[in-house]
């Protein structure tokens, strides 16, 4: 089964998870949320014109398709050198929380500079980080390894 997007499936249950993770620092918190898989909905590479040329991804970026957002919490899969989804379509403005779990082998990171976040994912684990998405797209990347094209974003739409 291809892993390409991660989505919340325990709902009202995670959702008390989160607010005791993050307890409004802002920071991360290690979780081992209930994740599903949903490959169907994302987008092949170079299906989406938004993403990732119109995202400010100018890196070279490794396209591992997008997914429009169910919501205000977005699930992203940090595997071997890639994001899955690369960009996350019609995130609602303003806070949302951020799951990246490492399905790869190797040490990641999220990070987006300008709010201060640079998290570390170990191997097999999830990070949960808010992020304010004030402006039409917001770039993270991973700074082990961004130069190999793991970058991805969070593209705005309508709240």
């Amino acid at each position: 089964m291809r892993k390409a997007a991660w989505r919340i499936a325990a709902g009202a249950s995670f959702a008390g998870l989160v607010a005791a993770a993050c307890g409004g620092g802002g920071g991360a918190a290690p979780v081992s949320p209930t994740l599903e898989v949903r490959s169907a909905a994302v987008s092949p590479a170079g299906a989406t014109a938004k993403c990732p040329a119109s995202a400010g991804l100018t890196e070279n970026a490794k396209d591992r398709g997008s997914v429009k957002a169910a919501g205000s919490v977005i699930a992203i899969e940090a595997g071997d050198s890639f994001f899955a989804p690369t960009c996350e379509t019609q995130v609602p403005p303003g806070k949302v929380t951020v799951v990246t779990k490492n399905t790869g082998s190797a040490l990641h990171n999220f990070s987006i500079p300008d709010q201060g976040i640079d998290v570390d994912v170990q191997a097999g684990k999830s990070i949960t980080v808010e992020v304010d998405l004030s402006s039409p797209s917001l770039v993270f990347f991973c700074k082990y390894h961004r130069t190999s094209g793991m970058v991805g974003a969070l593209l705005q739409g309508p709240g």
